[in-house]
């Protein structure tokens, strides 16, 4: 077995990194009340891999640290966004909902203030 000790940096230029969701929100009643529902949808995690910066130093990663770049940029950071792109939507789905339920439409704030948001009916959205 070969050990061998180094470090390995990733940084992103401004843009290297979009994120872009979509969450529809419509309506659910819950204990008689109607509070917002909201799905994510169309979620996306992108990397520009041209604006990656990577440095490898100490020893022999050093010395073949251009074949760790390449391999970073064209597989490992494709793999890290489908992994994020096909967990996440589920999750945040999940707990945006478990709150939405939670909170039965009310929202305490500070000093003693409260915020009701409940919906007459699905939001509309308009250009």
């Amino acid at each position: 077995m070969i050990s061998a000790k180094g470090w390995f940096k990733a940084s992103f230029k401004d843009g290297g990194i979009a994120l872009r969701v979509s969450f529809p929100i419509h309506t659910q009643v819950i204990n008689g009340r109607q509070i917002p529902k909201i799905d994510v949808t169309n979620f996306n995690l992108g990397f520009d891999t041209r604006k990656i910066t990577i440095s490898i130093g100490g020893g022999i990663l050093a010395d073949i640290g251009d074949l760790f770049i390449g391999l970073f940029k064209s597989t490992i950071i494709k793999q890290i966004a489908n992994g994020v792109n096909s967990k996440v939507p589920g999750s945040l789905s999940s707990s945006i909902q478990s709150f939405l339920v939670a909170s039965n439409g009310m929202l305490s704030l500070p000093y003693g203030i409260g915020f009701d948001f409940q919906f007459p009916q699905d939001p509309q959205v308009t250009a």
